[in-house]
């Protein structure tokens, strides 16, 4: 064994309870800020006729029991649109995203840009209807 190997040391584990409060208070946010949230367990919602929920503070709350599994969090996008431009040269993205915002911007309101990992680019709008 080579004398110069040590031990790295990890970094501390979430509690559980810490976890769900977290995921929990992400969630009412989200809700304060106009947005739809859901549970979800990988990008399946595990609630039937996830489509029509319109979530409240008290319903968020019940989730993370109804749903221990579901502890990531998704957003319906009826009143958040999205295009997913999955291109990884950097020019071709660009003038997709360009292409978006003149055929969109100006009838969907607010666009955000965001990107992934792997330099992808994710426009979304906001719109306040």
């Amino acid at each position: 064994m080579d004398d110069d190997w040590t031990w790295e040391e990890l970094p501390p584990i979430e509690p559980l309870w810490q976890r769900r409060d977290r995921t929990t208070a992400q969630r009412k946010r989200l809700l304060a800020a106009g947005y739809r949230p859901l549970p979800v367990n990988g990008k399946a919602p595990p609630i039937a006729g996830w489509q029509d929920i319109l979530a409240t503070p008290t319903i968020i709350d019940k989730w993370i029991d109804l749903y221990p599994d579901a502890m990531s969090t998704g957003l319906l996008t009826m009143t958040t649109p999205a295009i997913d431009i999955d291109i990884m040269h950097p020019d071709a993205a660009a003038a997709i995203e360009d292409l978006a915002r003149e055929r969109f911007e100006e009838h969907c309101g607010v666009c955000s840009v965001a990107y992934d990992d792997d330099a992808a680019a994710v426009p979304r709008w906001r719109q306040d209807h």
